[in-house]
């Protein structure tokens, strides 16, 4: 749950298209927009055109360099042989997924007897906040650097009320303090959105609220309007 005390507002609206991005990497965003305010005395504005913007909404482990240090230093010697060490690239997917979507993965698994060889990839299983996803691991080359890139998106609510809580805040010139709230049992949406996720915009001051349909696209698109 996010609080707001500055001035913006909540009305139905839809984002600019956007290719699915890492966190942390810097966002292009337009220009803003001016869009209808609360009316006099508080209280939220009738439902607006629905509109769009670009926000980080959708995450993921994209293409991830690690460093496990070699063969010999951080890769397993096991039966005689040299071997990668798959534990290692569990604990790293863990970090990442913490680091991406401030959660982090459990009952991570990699095979493990994998051996050193430029360009092969595996497959690693892991659980997120609850629900199942999955990495593709690359060798980047024969001496243990690995690329990690996860097989699924992840929204992370927290940045969707934020990005609802931004959007309200623009609209409210009357600067009451604002609250978004998000009605799921998750953190982080494994996967994406299957349904509109259903959030509340409220006017701690008045009581008044409002219900938003939030929706976002496979591509990052971000639609609400209102309920």
């Amino acid at each position: 749950m996010t609080q707001i005390q500055d001035p913006r507002a909540a009305g139905p609206h839809v984002q600019q298209p956007y290719a699915p991005q890492q966190y942390g990497a810097p966002q292009q965003y337009g220009a803003p927009q001016q869009y209808g305010a609360y009316p006099p005395g508080g209280g939220f504005a009738p439902p607006q055109p629905r509109r769009r913007r670009t926000g980080l909404i959708v995450g993921s482990v994209a293409g991830t360099v690690v460093a496990l240090g070699g063969l010999g230093v951080g890769a397993l010697l096991l039966f005689g042989g040299e071997r990668l060490d798959t534990a290692e690239v569990e604990e790293q997917i863990s970090a990442l997924t913490q680091e991406v979507t401030g959660v982090a993965a459990t009952d991570v698994d990699c095979p493990s007897g994998i051996e050193p060889e430029a360009g092969s990839t595996f497959s690693c299983s892991a659980v997120l906040d609850g629900q199942g996803t999955s990495f593709t691991v690359r060798q980047s080359d024969d001496e243990g650097n690995v690329e990690i890139t996860s097989d699924d998106q992840y929204v992370v609510i927290a940045d969707v009320e934020s990005y609802l809580y931004d959007e309200a805040v623009s609209q409210n010139e009357e600067g009451t303090p604002i609250d978004i709230s998000c009605d799921t049992q998750f953190t982080v949406v494994v996967g994406g959105l299957t349904e509109p996720l259903v959030c509340t915009a409220s006017d701690t001051d008045t009581g008044d609220s409002v219900d938003l349909l939030v929706t976002v696209a496979d591509d990052g698109t971000v639609t609400y309007e209102a309920a």
